[in-house]
């Protein structure tokens, strides 16, 4: 290899780097906006859903919900039918409490974040031993 390739070379790896360094900068200030957005809302969220959303593409959750005239069943159908697979995962519907528990993206959190129906989201590490008041999904 003669030194005109050499710093073609120098000059591609270098160009790289610099690009992918951006393009990492650039998704970390897009991540750090959306994140304050969501937890400027008017929804409670515990800040671990985002430090986890930060190295997670998903993290668990549980949501809760306002109730106001609708069933529990209503309320939470209402709130899934909102989200796409590829937002929530749904994985457990509590029968006597308008909560619902799944997985979660950044972009479901922040579809929940803006929905006057959510009260609270909570990190849903833990929630491994509930009790007999849940329904399976």
């Amino acid at each position: 290899m003669n030194n005109e390739q050499k710093n073609i070379t120098i000059i591609g790896i270098t160009i790289t780097i610099i690009l992918t360094s951006i393009s990492i900068y650039s998704w970390y200030f897009s991540f750090e906006q959306r994140a304050n957005r969501i937890l400027s809302s008017n929804v409670t969220i515990d800040s671990k859903i985002i430090d986890d959303l930060k190295v997670n593409e998903w993290t668990s959750v549980a949501v809760i919900l306002n109730q106001g005239n609708y069933t529990i069943d209503e309320v939470q159908n209402i709130i899934l039918k909102t989200l796409s697979e590829k937002e929530f995962s749904s994985r457990y519907k509590f029968s006597t409490s308008a909560i619902i528990s799944g997985s979660i993206t950044i972009e479901g959190l922040e579809k929940l974040a803006n929905n006057p129906i959510v009260k609270e989201i909570e990190s849903g590490h833990g929630l491994t031993n509930i009790s007999t008041e849940v329904r399976v999904q």
